[in-house]
């Protein structure tokens, strides 16, 4: 897998806010004119195509990333090598809120699609938040969603494999049963 060129980011424009289809979801949506005039200005979009990484576990987070259309899943890798899929993003969601917090990216993510994104520089997501009060309700909100799909993703999954498991376990079972019914019956011989 490839990862993106980070050079290949271009300066978002406030026409750019207004047609983005993450415009009323996400970290900023509802953003005030004079707020989002200023955020604007340190906004890039990013081009990904499918199979390409934006940041792979354990990267710098320097970004928060808001997804403008496509999709994108966040994956961690076992000690083996074994993929698994923590989370799929799509077009409104955020990622990379780890940023916020000084710490490296906790995920790989890969592009499932073409995708658009807006690369948010922490530093000016952390500005916001230390000049308008209500902006850290709305950081708060959005960590608090991403966690819950989060959950929610691993949950269905965990139960998928619990299912799968149990069936497993129940055809075991069903087919040693079997054998041992064979085993018991008497069986008739002819005379």
């Amino acid at each position: 897998l490839r990862v993106v060129d980070a050079n290949a980011a271009r300066r978002a424009t406030p026409e750019d806010c207004a047609q983005c289809p993450a415009e009323s979801l996400g970290l900023f949506s509802g953003a005030f004119r004079t707020q989002r005039a200023y955020l604007v200005d340190g906004f890039r979009i990013v081009q990904v195509a499918p199979q390409e990484l934006l940041y792979r576990l354990g990267d710098t987070a320097e970004f928060v990333i808001i997804l403008r259309y496509g999709l994108m899943k966040l994956v961690r890798y076992s000690a083996g090598g074994d993929e698994r899929i923590v989370r799929l993003a799509r077009g409104g969601d955020t990622v990379g809120l780890e940023a916020l917090s000084g710490t490296p990216y906790r995920h790989t993510a890969v592009a499932l699609s073409d995708t658009a994104l807006c690369r948010v520089p922490s530093r000016l997501v952390l500005e916001t938040e230390r000049n308008d009060p209500r902006f850290v309700d709305r950081v708060m909100a959005e960590m608090q969603e991403e966690l819950e799909k989060a959950d929610l993703f691993l949950s269905i999954h965990v139960n998928a494999s619990r299912n799968r498991s149990a069936r497993g376990v129940c055809r075991a079972m069903m087919a040693r049963t079997s054998a041992s019914v064979r085993r018991l019956r008497p069986t008739t011989r002819a005379t």
